[in-house]
C-alpha cells in the first residue's frame, strides 16, 4: 500500500490534468472542432481502445 505526501499527489494530479488538456487541445486544433467535441473524441478513442484490448470488437 502506497502512501504519498500531499505535494506528490498534487504534482501527479497536475501532470495528469496538463497532459489531458494538451491532448484535447491538440485534437481540437487537428480536427478544427471545439474543445468539448475534442474531449468527447478523446474519451471515445480511449473507450474503443479498451474494448479492443478486451476483445469486444
Amino acid at each position: 500500500n502506497d502512501w504519498w505526501e500531499e505535494d506528490k499527489v498534487y504534482q501527479m494530479l497536475e501532470k495528469r490534468i496538463l497532459g489531458a488538456y494538451e491532448e484535447v487541445s491538440r485534437l481540437a486544433a487537428e480536427l478544427k472542432v471545439s474543445g468539448r467535441t475534442a474531449a468527447w473524441a478523446c474519451a471515445l478513442t480511449k473507450i474503443a481502445g479498451a474494448m479492443r484490448l478486451r476483445g469486444w470488437s
